[in-house]
């Protein structure tokens, strides 16, 4: 029980940086409150949605309880993602590195290589990206770039990126105690590199928008690398189960409660989210 408490712990505190790193994003418009429903808005949502609609909902939530636009809680999202995959990337690649498996991290690499290309662009020929933009037709999406193009040519500083670094390495770093201390708890003889390969690998698994909470795809995507490495199977689905409950649940109620207090309810963003017709 302390160990599933200490797990639960870790996961809580992991929402800490997350919640810091929204408001730093947001200008400290947000506040310490409204982040933190924002946050637990779209982690919640995320595990009853699917196809990472929790992103959407916290937007949703960001324009509702904030009264900012939609186009600049999108851009929130983004850096917030964006900054998740570049880690997310680095880890993946140690992994590769220390197990000498085949890990399939192209998609990831080529992903986060093209939006930094595109960011360079935004922000070395600025010029150049505004007439690109301009070809796009649908007046919408143009308006939505131009203001995204605006908001990378104003953040595209290094303090900026080096705070944005410092906030979501900490996530991570919570993160993946919470798999240290389930290895830990069942007294299985893991090193820290081989229980860093089953989190970053469980990570990639959630990573992929599907079930809602990565439902099915999380749990292989531990049970896998932890037979790599000597876990027999029971104990390997069992870690699973754990891992699944002391991430999901309590997260998931807290978002429930959030959702509850900010006004909103699940039908309601539903509808939003499809007849959204908002004028940027």
């Amino acid at each position: 029980p302390l160990m599933i408490a200490a797990m639960v712990l870790a996961t809580l505190l992991s929402l800490l940086p997350m919640l810091l790193r929204l408001n730093f994003l947001s200008g400290n418009t947000l506040g310490f409150f409204k982040a933190a429903q924002a946050t637990l808005v779209g982690q919640g949502m995320n595990n009853i949605l699917p196809a990472k609609l929790g992103e959407a909902a916290k937007v949703f939530y960001i324009r509702s309880a904030a009264g900012i636009r939609k186009s600049h809680g999108m851009e929130l999202v983004f850096w917030e993602r964006f900054s998740d995959l570049n880690i997310l990337l680095g880890l993946a690649v140690y992994v590769l590195w220390y197990t000498g498996r085949q890990l399939f991290i192209y998609p990831l690499f080529a992903l986060v290589a093209a939006t930094w290309a595109v960011l360079l662009v935004f922000r070395c020929a600025p010029a150049l990206s505004l007439r690109l933009i301009e070809l796009v037709r649908w007046q919408r999406a143009r308006q939505s770039l131009l203001l995204f193009h605006a908001a990378i040519v104003n953040r595209f500083r290094v303090r900026f990126f080096l705070v944005l670094a410092l906030y979501s390495a900490f996530f991570w770093a919570l993160a993946a105690s919470v798999t240290g201390l389930a290895f830990y708890a069942v007294q299985v003889p893991l090193s820290p590199p081989q229980w860093l390969a089953v989190f970053v690998i469980s990570s990639l698994g959630m990573a992929l928008p599907g079930a809602p909470g990565g439902l099915g795809v999380y749990e292989a995507a531990v049970v896998v690398p932890s037979l790599w490495f000597g876990v027999d199977k029971g104990t390997a689905v069992a870690l699973a189960i754990v891992l699944r409950a002391v991430q999901y649940i309590p997260v998931t109620l807290l978002g429930l409660v959030a959702l509850h207090f900010s006004g909103m309810t699940v039908k309601r963003f539903k509808q939003e989210d499809e007849a959204a017709s908002e004028s940027f």
